[in-house]
């Protein structure tokens, strides 16, 4: 487990060696965290292979064959397709009970100072978020989903709520005690934040939105509707970024950066450039001096399923997606790619040329915080507390989306399912859909249980080849230890018999076509 060195800690001497901490022990080690494995697991991306020239490509060094692990559900996720351990993505255990570390630091060691000193609240207040925010994740990806059922029979993760770590076994707590401390940090974050009066305001910095927009989300997970509703309402600022009004389609305007009003809170950088690459590079051809743009991709694209959802008069085609050069693979744009500068990609509505932007993109796709979740997430919460606002908040949203009016439900199931769906597109690519799949199968409420279905290509030319397919059940209580990322084998080590994996033997069915 990490422990914040004794040196780091020690040199705080004021308020703004606080602060210095926080931008770059907390904030900025974010980036490492890039959650991308969340985007193979869920029903959201398919491979896209294929060769323009007839060679076999090389699935050893491929983005598509290196981390064939997670997308198949294999027992240990982290290797690529023959089994063995891949470096392309690891765990990210260790990086973020590192941020949780540096954020213990930073709340006891505020404790020196003035409490009444808005740098210092502002300090402690972003600590509080940022333990909160990487408890959120670890426990949505090391353990089980909460279940309002019985919050504390689901496994979590072990809480560190003190920046000295002993070298004692450690325990993995419930589920439910992960989510009581996480909801008391935020709570604590909010009144630090308000009491900060507003310092050092960013999108890349932590905001009282930033806080309750977050509480939205975990109130939304524990079924605490009421709460969830009035976390939303909490946010002053949920201004929609109106796309059937506003958008300039087929000019490849790039939907999340920093001047869309949308965004309450962003950290990292962005992953789906190295997932969803395209389908085309230039290449330098000696013989005529020039460069020449050459198909080829062993990646990933958009799944067919999600993709269908998008209808012509659904805005987010053009926004959230274009197609690749030359094969008309459907790319996820939502966030600016570093594509090569001479690839050209097609507007979905517009149907224009799209030349890429090669600037790196502005923060991580996972690492957002949006105006559009909060009012999905105040939306669902309405509609599964039956409060009949449901009708008018989803309505208000979709209005920004379509060119044309959307049939709502009036209550019940079908207005949660249509939420949900709308939820699905919204924020796909997000880091959402794999926790939402795990959440609706606990819900208890209105549960859904879905199974996925992830299809793969072989050594050949063509795209049509396809080899077989892994299948992974729903979520259940013999299906769910592939429903939860396995611990890192030094932790499990160190801490058996206190701390084992769930069972990944059971759930996940190869068929070969």
């Amino acid at each position: 487990m990490f422990e914040i060195p004794r040196t780091a800690a020690s040199y705080i001497e004021s308020p703004a060696d606080l602060e210095e901490l926080l931008y770059g022990g907390a904030l900025d080690a974010a980036n490492g965290t890039s959650q991308r494995y969340l985007h193979l697991l869920a029903d959201e991306s398919k491979e896209l292979f294929y060769s323009a020239s007839g060679a076999a490509i090389n699935q050893t060094s491929s983005t598509l064959m290196s981390v064939a692990g997670l997308f198949r559900w294999y027992r240990n996720p982290f290797t690529n397709f023959t089994g063995t351990a891949a470096s392309s993505i690891g765990h990210e255990w260790d990086q973020f009970y590192k941020i949780i570390a540096v954020a213990n630091s930073l709340i006891e060691n505020s404790e020196k100072f003035d409490r009444n000193d808005a740098q210092v609240q502002y300090v402690k207040g972003s600590a509080y978020f940022l333990r909160a925010l990487n408890y959120f994740r670890l426990v949505n990806i090391y353990g089980e989903p909460y279940s309002k059922a019985d919050p504390t029979a689901s496994v979590g993760v072990p809480w560190h709520g003190v920046s000295k770590v002993d070298q004692e076994k450690q325990v993995r707590q419930s589920t439910g005690y992960i989510y009581d401390r996480i909801v008391e940090d935020l709570t604590a974050a909010a009144g630090l934040m308000d009491a900060s009066d507003g310092y050092a305001r960013s999108q890349f910095k932590v905001s009282t939105d930033a806080v309750w927009a977050l509480l939205s989300r975990v109130y939304l997970y524990m079924e605490r509707y009421d709460d969830a509703i009035e976390a939303a309402d909490n946010v002053d600022n949920l201004t929609l970024y109106n796309l059937a009004a506003d958008y300039p389609v087929g000019q490849a305007e790039v939907f999340l950066q920093t001047f869309n009003p949308e965004v309450i809170f962003a950290q990292g950088s962005a992953n789906l450039d190295w997932l969803m690459p395209g389908s085309g590079f230039s290449q330098y051809n000696s013989s005529t001096g020039e460069f020449d743009v050459t198909v080829n991709a062993n990646t990933y694209c958009v799944d067919d399923d999600l993709f269908a959802l998008f209808t012509g008069d659904d805005v987010r085609l053009s926004a959230f997606f274009a197609l690749s050069y030359n094969i008309d693979a459907p790319m996820v744009r939502k966030f600016r790619p570093n594509l090569d500068a001479m690839v050209t990609e097609t507007d979905l509505l517009g149907q224009t040329t799209l030349f890429s932007n090669i600037a790196p993109a502005e923060f991580s796709e996972c690492g957002v915080l949006r105006a559009a979740e909060v009012i999905l997430n105040k939306a669902e919460a309405q509609a599964c507390a039956g409060d009949a606002g449901a009708v008018a908040t989803i309505t208000a949203f979709v209005n920004t989306r379509y060119t044309t009016p959307l049939a709502v439900p009036a209550s019940g199931d079908a207005l949660i399912e249509f939420i949900r769906h709308e939820r699905r597109k919204e924020l796909c690519f997000e880091g959402h859909r794999w926790f939402d799949l795990r959440r609706y199968a606990v819900n208890t409420v209105h549960p859904q249980t879905t199974s996925i279905t992830h299809e793969y290509y072989g050594t050949v030319a063509n795209a049509t080849s396809v080899l077989g397919s892994y299948t992974l059940a729903p979520y259940s209580e013999t299906t769910k230890g592939n429903w939860v990322l396995p611990i890192p084998p030094g932790e499990i080590d160190f801490n058996w018999p206190l701390i084992t994996d769930l069972d990944r033997t059971v759930g996940v069915t190869h068929t070969t076509y």
